[in-house]
């Protein structure tokens, strides 16, 4: 019956999903016509890699701020449409990234989701034992309530640094988009200290997660990408991921994901060293 459920659960969040682009204005009429056509997502297949971007993010941006009657539901809804997405635009991935290998922008540029700017604050999602998924990674959107948005780094223009995804070719155990197991779902990277101080006004800019939290702990940062042709590696622009270690467990070297922004680099250690991020 609990299956039954979510299938019913899935059509009318997938029907009322198509029914949110009727009333958007002209800007938006293409990307209604993609969400509206029967053929979806297999207008994917012949579109440049900048398109398939712009609209699975379209896409994840509307689904964020749909009101699911169970928080924890929010990544159940979507699945057999991110299934979908996988299949079409031949890459893995799972809990709203994709991954198309080691040097490929788009597992990076899936990581650079950024609070919403119509959202004050996000929440993160009580995942209930008997939920489908009752696990879900930091860095996935899907693990928070409120609306998200994207960073935006300009196509052909950045040089994506070294990241170990669950998906990645060395990682030993590939998962599933839905694993269980959070220790098998931890993204591996390295980890810089950084200076926002450092920035002058108009170079950096940190969006946390959750701003208006309790005092925040320490922070590290993730460098996702850094610009190309930059004059200078001083003002050269870095897009990352900021981290925390997690509550209680300081100096085991696992982190979660706080918050992402961009920085120069004269703000961010040359030197780091490798954490994962759960």
């Amino acid at each position: 019956m609990r299956n039954l459920y979510k299938i019913e659960q899935v059509s009318k969040y997938a029907t009322r999903h198509r029914l949110m682009f009727d009333g958007l204005i002209e800007d938006h009429s293409k990307l209604a016509a993609f969400l509206g056509d029967p053929d979806f997502p297999h207008i994917l297949y012949n579109a440049s890699q900048g398109e398939k971007i712009l609209r699975y993010q379209e896409l994840y941006r509307e689904y964020s701020r749909l009101g699911l009657s169970e928080p924890y539901d929010r990544p159940t809804a979507i699945d057999g449409l991110q299934q979908r997405l996988l299949r079409t635009m031949r890459v893995s991935g799972g809990f709203g990234v994709f991954d198309e290998g080691v040097t490929r922008g788009l597992l990076r540029r899936s990581l650079l989701w950024r609070r919403g700017i119509d959202t004050p604050s996000l929440s993160r999602i009580h995942f209930p034992p008997q939920s489908v998924v009752s696990t879900v990674p930091s860095w996935s959107w899907m693990a928070y309530t409120g609306g998200i948005d994207y960073l935006q780094p300009d196509f052909g223009c950045y040089e994506w640094e070294d990241l170990q995804s669950p998906w990645s070719p060395k990682t030993p155990t590939n998962v599933s988009s839905t694993d269980y197991n959070l220790a098998n779902i931890a993204l591996e990277a390295i980890a810089r200290e950084y200076d926002l101080g450092a920035a002058v006004q108009g170079e950096g800019e940190l969006i946390f997660d959750t701003p208006n939290g309790s005092a925040k702990p320490d922070t590290l940062c993730v460098v996702l990408g850094k610009a190309k042709g930059s004059p200078s590696p001083e003002t050269q622009r870095h897009y990352i991921l900021m981290i925390a270690a997690q509550r209680g467990r300081a100096g085991s070297r696992v982190y979660e994901r706080v918050g992402t922004g961009f920085l120069p680099g004269k703000c961010i250690s040359p030197s780091g060293f490798k954490v994962k991020i759960q």
